[in-house]
């Protein structure tokens, strides 16, 4: 699976935010932080890692950008592989590389704990975007990838693979609103539950992502626990052979789901035995094979039974009516907004 991150074309991107004051300044911390050029602000230095975009500040770890970072500013990170894991620290950040997630990991291998973490009320407008995230063990056990708590943050346009932990692989939300849409999530395994995603106590939106062979014996899409609410919708599902249903449900009282729209690969049923009465019925539902053009960027074919059939209310960034998946919807546009380089 590893294979995505060898082979990409770069996405598209630009150079100076239009409006951002990009006058180069120099970082105050000397441990983090290195001397931009006041000649050349926007080159990366040979051991930069991370910007700061409209203060030219430039660092040598991601979390040094964040610390230092203001409510509103864009952390830039550059392509390659960064062993460290980071967390928003409350702040509303725009954390986003620079080359896209074909060329950008967070690797957390033995580093013990979740790879990213946004748990200290950060809004809405604190957005995770463009990376692969993978070697993910969890904090406190749970979220492989990203654990959210008490925050509302924007988690799109990334790639999960191959992160586990004892609650959820890949993402998990414990009160809050947050908003997970447009990712790919590949073999993340949850060894009690949840392998893709877990929402506890949350109103999670789960939108247009796409879901492959994560695993774990209660819930290998993921769960839901304790009067959660929020919405599965637009995404594509495949499921293990092994696996007997997609979501748990733990004492949902309560809660509304919206579990419309989405495409499931093979037919399996949604919930277990115990799930609540009342349950939706998953109106639009497609049991179909997806048909990816490869396991890399899990694209899809032109004859997908994905294309052109989400939710109505939706199109594409072209226009055209939203497919399934990781790549449709309003934000199926995988872009990276910012470069250092024009």
């Amino acid at each position: 699976m590893l294979s995505l991150l060898l082979s990409c074309t770069p996405i598209q991107s630009r150079s100076c935010p239009q409006g951002a004051d990009c006058t180069p300044q120099v970082a105050d911390s000397a441990q983090d932080s290195l001397l931009v050029d006041t000649q050349d602000a926007w080159t990366w230095d040979e051991e930069d890692v991370a910007m700061l975009i409209g203060k030219a500040r430039s660092y040598r770890s991601i979390q040094g950008a964040i610390t230092e970072a203001a409510d509103g500013d864009v952390v830039l990170v550059r392509a390659g592989t960064h062993r460290e894991r980071i967390d928003f620290h409350g702040k509303a950040l725009h954390v986003v590389s620079e080359a896209g997630p074909w060329e950008t990991v967070l690797d957390g291998t033995d580093l013990d704990g979740s790879v990213v973490e946004i748990r200290s009320m950060e809004p809405s407008t604190a957005i995770l975007e463009g990376f692969t995230i993978i070697g993910g063990t969890g904090t406190e056990g749970h979220g492989g990838g990203v654990f959210i708590e008490n925050a509302d943050p924007i988690i799109q346009h990334n790639v999960f693979i191959g992160n586990q932990a004892n609650i959820s692989g890949g993402v998990y939300m414990r009160h809050g609103a947050a908003t997970v849409r447009n990712n790919i999530i590949v073999g993340n395994r949850g060894i009690q539950g949840g392998g893709g995603v877990v929402c506890t106590n949350c109103r999670g939106q789960v939108l247009y992502n796409t879901f492959v062979n994560n695993e774990s014996p209660n819930g290998s899409l993921g769960e839901w626990y304790y009067e959660s609410e929020g919405d599965i919708v637009g995404n594509i599902i495949v499921a293990n052979d092994q696996d007997a249903f997609l979501i748990r449900f733990m004492e949902p009282l309560g809660f509304t789901f919206d579990c419309s729209d989405n495409l499931v690969w093979p037919e399996l049923d949604w919930i277990a035995e115990t799930a609540p009465s009342g349950f939706p019925d998953c109106a639009n539902t497609i049991y179909a094979d997806p048909m990816f053009v490869d396991t890399d960027r899990y694209e899809l074919a032109p004859n997908s039974p994905a294309i052109d059939s989400g939710p109505a209310a939706d199109t594409d960034p072209d226009g055209s009516p939203a497919d399934r998946g990781a790549y449709g919807g309003p934000f199926g546009d995988w872009s990276s907004p910012f470069s250092v380089d024009g």
